[in-house]
């Protein structure tokens, strides 16, 4: 492939499309437009959940992969100057070391935020109908030879749009089917949020530690310094960045899950988070910690 990947690693509602994009104002980065999980599904469409075993997945999908990935970049941009491409799905905050299987010399940008936020506004996702116009464009990218997924992708938007209140929206790990036929919604959102941050942590720490970046998405929203870094660390200039930053950036969104959750359910995510382990828990609750 003629591009560095990077990939950003990150539970969904963490922010990392707003990194994918803000990193794609740079002239010298593609991005791939949409999460494109089922790429990463090849050899396992049927499997329910998506934290898939690299070592099981063949060297044939691993090809695949391969050869499908910089086809996906973005169609409307032209960036003859590109070096990068970088991508994000959120299920492969449950399987980094596939994608390290797939591109061993790839950069990993693990973006992390405060899991109330996040849970928060997963809930409102969980209960939001799929736009059509952006299910439209996404068929535009979607790789037709995995006819496989294609059915199992068009299975599900399908029960969605008719039965919302049992589809499944995100990363799914292993048991959230189980989860949510028994807890309420906001216990799923928050084990959701923790098994991705969980096993994002755990995976990457298998891979060299040059190849991995970890951001905190608060650090990313209050300044400019921790993109700066960011930039440097990837080769690139940091002006178009920053200005689609400064276009674009909104503070004050990890606030709202202290006005629109009630104590009662701050209390119940605050108990499932508390499995974390302290070294991950600390790092991402404590501003003091980095």
């Amino acid at each position: 492939m003629k591009y560095k990947p990077v990939f950003i690693i990150g539970a969904g509602r963490s922010g990392t499309k707003y990194l994918r994009d803000a990193l794609a104002a740079s002239p010298a980065v593609a991005r791939v437009p949409f999460d494109v999980g089922y790429i990463w599904r090849k050899g396992n469409e049927l499997l329910p959940h998506d934290e898939i075993d690299a070592e099981s997945v063949s060297n044939e999908s691993i090809t695949w992969i391969r050869r499908i990935i910089p086809k996906l970049i973005d169609r409307d941009e032209k960036k003859l100057r590109a070096t990068i491409l970088v991508e994000k799905s959120v299920p492969n905050s449950l399987r980094p070391l596939l994608l390290y299987k797939a591109f061993p010399n790839a950069t990993f940008i693990h973006l992390v935020r405060d899991g109330r936020a996040v849970t928060e506004s997963a809930m409102r996702m969980w209960q939001t109908r799929p736009e059509m116009g952006y299910l439209v464009n996404k068929l535009r990218y979607f790789p037709w030879s995995n006819l496989r997924y294609g059915f199992w992708f068009l299975r599900n938007i399908f029960f969605k749009l008719i039965r919302p209140e049992q589809s499944i929206w995100g990363p799914r790990y292993k048991g959230i089917s189980e989860d949510l036929n028994k807890e309420p919604l906001h216990v799923v959102c928050a084990r959701q949020w923790l098994h991705c941050v969980d096993v994002a942590f755990r995976q990457l720490a298998s891979i060299p530690s040059d190849q991995v970046i970890t951001l905190r998405y608060e650090d990313v929203m209050n300044g400019t310094e921790t993109l700066e870094k960011l930039c440097a660390s990837l080769g690139i200039s940091s002006g178009e960045v920053l200005e689609y930053h400064f276009s674009k950036g909104r503070t004050g969104e990890n606030e709202k899950w202290r006005i629109r959750l009630s104590q009662d359910v701050q209390d119940e995510i605050a108990i499932v988070f508390e499995s974390l382990p302290p070294s991950i828990h600390k790092y991402i609750f404590d501003t003091k910690a980095i």
